[in-house]
């Protein structure tokens, strides 16, 4: 997956679950341990501050949503 893919798959997440989305977005490309796993993506909203952020990881292989948050405060 690309950095746009995954962000267009996290807002459409986003979007069905009803979550606001706001800038800046986080998004960071991971292994789901240190030197092995499967590669894992992880977006962030509102990524400077505390607050109405969504965090979706996105499984790299299988464009699975392996788990979604939103915090409200």
């Amino acid at each position: 997956m690309t950095r746009e893919e995954v962000i267009l798959v996290a807002r459409a997440t986003a979007d069905q679950e009803g979550w606001i989305w706001l800038e800046p977005v986080s998004v960071r490309r991971s292994r789901r341990f240190t030197f092995f796993g499967r590669r894992t993506w992880r977006v962030y909203t509102n990524s400077e501050e505390i607050g109405c952020n969504v965090r979706i990881d996105i499984d790299d292989e299988s464009r699975e949503i392996i788990g979604k948050g939103f915090c409200r405060r």
